[in-house]
C-alpha cells in the first residue's frame, strides 16, 4: 500500500476543504488547521521529491510558503490576544492588527494564488510516480538538522527560534512518513508557547507575569529538548 501517497492526496483534500471554509469566514481554529495543513503538504512534498517521486517545484512551494505567513500573521494575532486577555492586558492594538491582517488574508486569498496552489497540489497527486529512491537522503538531512542542537543547547532567543523551525521540520516528516513524533510534539509545543510570549511581549509594556509565564515554559523546554532530540536522531538510524 502507497502510505505516503494516500497521505498526500488526503492532505490536499484537506487543505482544499479548509482553504473553503476561509475564503468565506475566517475562524480562529480554521485559519490555525489551513496553516498547519500547508506545513503538512510542504513535509510530503519533500519527502516525495526526496523519493524521486515528483519533480521539484520551487513555484509552488514558495507560494505554499507565502500563504503560510499570511495564515501566521493572523495566526499570531489571534494567539496574542488570547494571551493578552489571561494576562488582563489590553487588547485594543492587538484587536486593531488582526482586523488588518484578517483583511490582508482575505484579498490574498481573493487575487487567487492560494487556488492556483490547490490546482497545482491536486495535478501532483493525480500524476504521483513510483518511489525509486530510498530514504537515505531525508534520513541524512534531518540528522543533519537535529544533531547539532545535541552538542550546542540553544542560549539564545535566536538560538530557540532556530530548534522550534528545526523541531518543527523533522515533526511533520515524521507524521509523513507515519513515525510517531510525541516527544517531538511536546518539544515544540513548550517552544512555540515561549514564540508565543516572545511575541505578546512585544504589544505591551514590561509585565512580571508575562515574565514569570516565559522563564517557567522555558525551563520546561530545557528539560525535553535532549530527550526529544535523542529519541528523534535514533529514529532516523533505523530509516531505510
Amino acid at each position: 500500500m502507497d502510505k505516503i501517497g494516500s497521505h498526500f492526496k488526503q492532505e490536499v483534500r484537506h487543505f482544499a476543504n479548509l482553504l473553503g471554509r476561509v475564503s468565506c469566514k475566517q475562524k480562529i481554529e480554521d485559519v490555525h488547521q489551513l496553516r498547519v495543513s500547508g506545513r503538512r503538504l510542504r513535509a510530503l512534498l519533500w519527502v516525495l521529491q526526496n523519493q524521486n517521486r515528483i519533480t521539484e517545484s520551487k513555484a509552488l512551494k514558495k507560494s505554499l510558503k507565502k500563504l503560510g505567513r499570511k495564515l501566521g500573521d493572523r495566526r499570531q494575532l489571534d494567539v496574542a490576544l488570547k494571551d493578552a486577555r489571561h494576562f488582563h492586558l489590553k487588547t485594543k492594538k492587538i484587536k486593531q492588527l488582526k482586523k488588518s491582517r484578517g483583511d490582508k488574508l482575505a484579498k490574498f486569498i481573493k487575487n487567487g494564488e492560494p487556488e492556483r496552489v490547490l490546482l497545482d497540489l491536486r495535478d501532483l497527486a493525480t500524476h504521483l510516480s513510483v518511489k525509486t529512491k530510498s530514504n537515505q537522503i531525508i534520513k541524512n538531512q534531518l540528522r543533519k538538522d537535529l544533531e547539532p542542537w545535541l552538542h550546542s543547547r540553544p542560549k539564545s532567543r535566536l538560538d530557540f527560534h532556530h530548534l522550534r523551525i528545526d523541531a518543527k521540520k523533522v515533526r511533520y516528516v515524521f507524521e509523513a512518513l507515519n513515525i510517531p513524533s510525541q516527544n517531538l510534539e511536546k518539544l515544540q509545543d513548550k517552544l512555540g508557547k515561549f514564540h508565543d510570549l516572545q511575541v505578546l511581549k512585544g504589544y505591551t509594556k514590561k509585565n512580571k507575569a508575562i515574565k514569570r509565564a516565559e522563564k517557567k515554559t522555558l525551563k520546561k523546554a530545557n528539560k525535553l529538548i535532549r530527550p526529544a532530540l535523542e529519541s528523534s536522531v535514533e529514529v532516523l538510524k533505523t530509516l531505510h
